[in-house]
């Protein structure tokens, strides 16, 4: 039964990883061929458009915090690696779930002040000239932290319990040190 349990929540980190991941792909794609637009503009055709560089800007956060639940779920953070590495067998497990708490609390924590954060980017703007508010940008914040806390969730479920996932004494296994 746990196993059962520990495979869903594996497979719902899995989804969205994946999900995640086409989002940022779309983004990037969006960045480069923003730049690329700004190129044009500055040294080619001088349109002068505004908005250009806080577009990308813009973007590249988004891309960049919706990047950290991708690490999460494959748990991808070397100060994870250099505190486990330095730790016996059997306490790796706890630690990692302690770690795991920590980290949901963490994520929780800029979630609901990053709520408040994004609404008071609708009253501020990108740029007077465009009219658009800072409730998008903003938005990143709780949206990623909301994404990074079901991250969490899920691979403490997925991983509970399994230090051979993360057997960290295999040379098979990447590691930082």
């Amino acid at each position: 039964m746990l196993n059962n349990v520990k495979k869903i929540f594996g497979n719902i980190s899995e989804a969205i990883s994946k999900v995640n991941a086409v989002v940022i792909v779309i983004l990037m794609m969006i960045l480069v061929i923003d730049v690329w637009i700004g190129v044009l503009d500055r040294y080619v055709f001088g349109w002068e458009i505004a908005w250009i560089e806080e577009m990308a800007r813009y973007f590249m956060i988004w891309a960049v915090l919706l990047a950290v639940p991708c690490a999460l779920a494959k748990r991808e953070h070397i100060g994870l690696f250099l505190v486990l590495n330095k730790m016996p067998r059997a306490l790796r497990i706890p630690v990692l779930v302690i770690l795991d708490i920590i980290t949901f609390i963490f994520f929780l924590i800029i979630f609901i002040y990053g709520l408040d954060f994004a609404n008071s980017g609708a009253e501020k703007y990108v740029d007077s000239i465009i009219g658009v508010t800072m409730f998008v940008p903003y938005l990143s914040i709780p949206t990623f932290a909301f994404i990074s806390c079901l991250q969490v969730i899920c691979t403490g479920i997925r991983d509970f319990g399994d230090i051979h996932v993360y057997d960290l004494d295999e040379k098979s296994h990447r590691s930082f040190t």
